[in-house]
């Protein structure tokens, strides 16, 4: 058992390394460990980024509330528990909590700084840095009904080899538990998306990457009013029971 586990904990050392390597040099990875300083500690959205429109993108906060009820809706309301994957300072999750406040959160980001304001502004069962997401990370029980929520991040992962390993070892980890990733950038539609807007540097997925992990996948498009983005992205339900 003890080599078991130590072989398990190689495993994990030795991806996480090989995700810093990759990510080192990429942009995001500066932008996001960089303190937000023009953003007030009590707007969280600010925080998150976004309000940081560009390309185009118009930020319309009633926008942002009305695809926060559409991910409620994605959720079965007798879960547990909520966990962002790239939470920034809980924006989502404060939006989340004051729909469903009988269910705890929890949520990592990669910068500490929005990490360390997000138990200042809502009621959290654990917020930390991580640089990725992984069983050990996560406060709650691997039997118990969850969901995993992460919204416009898979498409800042350095490969589908480190998509892979995120999902893998949720799946895996917490079998009763639903996934929903949302502001997933669609590879048909990456050429359209590049012709307009030049190279984004981000990662597109084929929606049958996801039915690797769920051959049921609930996938819909991605609807947020206001951004040049609705109409190349789409959101994913995985696991749902």
């Amino acid at each position: 058992m003890r080599q078991a586990v130590r072989k398990t904990d190689l495993l994990l050392q030795r991806k996480l390394a090989y995700f810093d390597k990759l990510c080192r040099d990429q942009m995001w990875h500066t932008i996001w460990g960089r303190p937000r300083k023009d953003a007030p500690e009590n707007d969280l959205i600010a925080l998150s980024g976004a309000k940081h429109c560009r390309d185009g993108n118009v930020f319309d906060e009633g926008a942002y509330n009305m695809f926060a009820d559409r991910l409620v809706g994605l959720i079965d309301k007798d879960i547990e528990w909520i966990y962002e994957i790239g939470a920034g300072a809980g924006a989502m999750l404060s939006n989340i909590q004051k729909r469903l406040p009988h269910i705890a959160v929890a949520g990592s980001d990669y910068s500490k700084y929005l990490c360390d304001l997000a138990p200042k502004q809502l009621s959290i069962s654990n917020h930390s840095a991580h640089r990725a997401v992984y069983d050990e990370a996560v406060p709650f029980d691997h039997e118990s009904k969850g969901v995993f929520v992460s919204v416009g991040v898979f498409m800042y992962f350095p490969d589908y080899m480190y998509a892979d390993f995120v999902l893998t070892g949720l799946v895996k980890n917490f079998p009763n538990s639903t996934i929903i990733i949302s502001e997933v950038p669609d590879l048909a539609k990456k050429e359209q998306v590049e012709a307009a807007r030049g190279n984004t540097g981000h990662l597109f997925f084929a929606k049958d990457f996801f039915r690797i992990y769920d051959p049921d996948a609930q996938i819909s498009d991605y609807d947020f009013s206001g951004s040049v983005n609705s109409g190349s992205r789409y959101t994913v339900v995985l696991n749902r029971s």
